[in-house]
């Protein structure tokens, strides 16, 4: 029972469980939240497909977000996720792997942003594109001490 809990830590099951169950009830407050301020819009649900792509947008392009640009791939909880480390002042680095390696929890750094909160949704959105068919995570990182902070898969590949 000790070894299984061990492996457990290790592999950080339960930490992205709880992460995952955490930022889905974030979401789900924060969008009664806006619904509740606009009464004269009726609530927009929206859920994401497994690759990414948010459930009943054509051809996989969504629609723009209340403050944020066009995007193809940016998802709100996304936005909201890069908003939230860089408003931190926490460094923002973006990593991918393969089916194979993700396996094997062995991610490879895409790019390490700082501050600049357009750069950062640019070069992820430019990361979502290349590697479409890959995991993609958001990696917190303090700026003092270079410590990772959290780890959050915002793209998994689509199996269908």
């Amino acid at each position: 029972m000790v070894a299984e809990q061990k492996r457990i830590q290790e592999m950080r099951l339960a930490e992205e469980y709880n992460k995952s169950l955490y930022f889905t009830r974030k979401g789900e407050a924060i969008a009664q939240q806006a619904a509740a301020q606009m009464p004269s819009q009726a609530p927009i649900s929206r859920s994401v497909m497994p690759n990414g792509v948010p459930n009943g947008v054509p051809n996989g392009h969504s629609q723009s977000y209340a403050g944020q640009p066009a995007s193809t791939h940016l998802t709100p909880e996304m936005v909201t996720e890069v908003n939230r480390i860089l408003g931190m002042g926490d460094r923002l680095g973006i990593e991918w792997v393969d089916e194979r390696r993700f396996r094997a929890n062995s991610w490879n750094c895409y790019n390490t942003l700082q501050g600049n909160g357009a750069e950062a949704m640019a070069v992820l959105e430019t990361c979502l594109q290349e590697h479409a068919g890959d995991y993609v995570r958001l990696v917190s990182i303090a700026a003092k001490d270079r410590r990772r902070i959290s780890e959050t898969i915002i793209h998994r590949p689509f199996k269908g």
